[in-house]
């Protein structure tokens, strides 16, 4: 439903694509927070599956690609920035990426309002050019920082104010907190859908195709199990191949030259990746690159599910809390596969469950941000 009342403030954010990832989960949830607490809630990006939804739901969205590094396109979205803020009175700038965050910075200097910036990830920083590309995060008047590894690897790298940086976590839905266990009817309705057997243990990796996920790690630990282990599993890729459609392709060579493929089913994203949670008997995550938060593993945890992920970054902060039993070397095949033989056999529960309730549902997420949001612009006048 659609929000009819005159509007506290609006907001605008930015980011450069409006399709699954966690970045965009994130300006996709704040959007629709900043609706049901009667602020104006504007994106500005490119095209993607959120961009329906979103303006179901009350929002305003802006089609432009912003994700350029080119130094001309970025000077012209400035005034572009600037032009959208002054036609439907933004009061706020959020960017959440680096190249469009150049032009947001400028644009908020013209316009005299404040601008916050999200870290979403640990930055690459191969030169003191990159670097300082990526320092642009940092001119806002606030950053925040979506996990406390995401937090300190700033304030490692960069020279920055320590004050500057609020660590606000991302939020899962607070609903899948109160899912009952197995949705009987819905787990059957996949097992038949995608042909799953009833009498092997479900592994479930739900990541977008992508190198750096670790699909690779996970099926040549898969094709060191024993033979008994192989039969005794079914294993779950789900996730995203837009613009990656080579590497999927990749995968699919492998899965058929190591004659493993009986055993592993290829799954396209899903909006609703719930039932699979509640389908499977462990989630296995085995990323080669530090991730910032891992909003997939506090999922899998609220739906009772242990996760097996490397240790480091987001992962190794969460889970050293709730699941320490399925932290595991990065880029260690020998050391998943010996993972999940054993849990084959006895998977652990989780651990400090109200807790994890306590620090990650979306509600927290939203009204911190939007707290942020009013300190802000209330300072501004």
């Amino acid at each position: 439903m659609k929000n009819t009342q005159t509007p506290s403030y609006n907001i605008l954010q930015i980011l450069p694509r409006f399709h699954s990832g966690g970045v965009e989960r994130g300006a996709y949830d704040i959007g629709i927070a900043l609706q049901e607490n009667q602020m104006g809630s504007f994106i500005l990006s490119s095209e993607g599956s959120y961009v329906k939804p979103f303006i179901q739901k009350g929002g305003h969205h802006f089609n432009y690609p912003l994700y350029t590094k080119n130094p001309f396109k970025i000077l012209q979205h400035i005034f572009l920035i600037k032009k959208i803020c002054l036609q439907y009175n933004i009061h706020l700038i959020h960017v959440r990426s680096r190249a469009p965050a150049w032009s947001a910075y400028f644009a908020a200097k013209l316009l005299q309002i404040p601008l916050v910036t999200t870290f979403h990830g640990a930055y690459g920083q191969g030169n003191k050019i990159k670097k300082l590309y990526n320092a642009i995060m940092l001119k806002a008047d606030k950053v925040i920082a979506v996990s406390d590894y995401i937090k300190n690897h700033i304030l490692e790298n960069y020279t920055v104010d320590p004050l500057k940086i609020v660590t606000i976590y991302r939020g899962i839905d607070d609903n899948m907190f109160h899912l009952p266990l197995v949705n009987l009817e819905e787990k059957e309705n996949l097992r038949k859908k995608f042909d799953l057997p009833l009498d092997k243990k479900i592994i479930l990796m739900p990541a977008r195709f992508t190198k750096g996920k670790g699909h690779f790690i996970l099926l040549n630990a898969l094709k060191m199990l024993d033979l008994q282990d192989q039969k005794n599993i079914f294993v779950l890729l789900c996730g995203s191949w837009a613009t990656k459609e080579s590497y999927r392709q990749e995968i699919d060579l492998f899965i058929r030259q190591k004659k493993i493929y009986p055993f592993i089913r290829i799954i396209d994203h899903t909006p609703n990746i719930i039932p699979f949670y509640q389908l499977c008997d462990f989630v296995c995550l085995p990323g080669l690159k530090p991730e910032s938060f891992g909003r997939v593993i506090v999922e899998s945890l609220a739906c009772h599910k242990p996760v097996i992920a490397t240790n480091i970054g987001g992962a190794k902060e969460i889970l050293s809390h709730y699941c320490p039993e399925g932290l595991i070397p990065a880029n260690n095949i020998h050391a998943l596969r010996d993972k999940i033989s054993s849990w084959l056999l006895a998977p652990p529960s989780i651990q400090s469950y109200a807790a994890l309730q306590k620090h990650y549902l979306r509600s927290m997420m939203a009204q911190q941000t939007l707290a942020l949001y009013k300190q802000l612009i209330e300072r501004k006048k």
